[in-house]
């Protein structure tokens, strides 16, 4: 049992991994990369009123974008996003 729930942490992970380092959030990727990259972002988009999951634009939006349509700093965006790489998966 011990070894599946290894495996499913060590699977989600790998999501948010590349060359076994985790990689980072930067204003020019978008959206949905960064959907995709951490369950969290999510929240964190929302906390600052970009209902982004539901915009038909995430997927060739970057953050910077959104951010700026939003009255946001991207740059505070940016830092709240990397900070989630410092969260367990499972904590979420």
């Amino acid at each position: 049992m011990l070894h599946a729930a290894v495996g499913k942490q060590t699977h989600a992970l790998d999501a948010v991994s590349v060359g076994g380092a985790m990689s980072g959030f930067d204003e020019h990727m978008s959206i949905l990369e960064a959907l995709v990259r951490h369950p969290g972002a999510r929240r964190v988009f929302e906390a600052h009123g970009m209902n982004c999951s539901l915009c038909l634009g995430a997927s060739t939006e970057t953050i910077e974008a959104g951010a700026v349509m939003h009255q946001l700093d991207p740059g505070e965006v940016v830092a709240e996003l990397n900070a989630l790489q410092h969260l367990e998966v499972g904590s979420l």
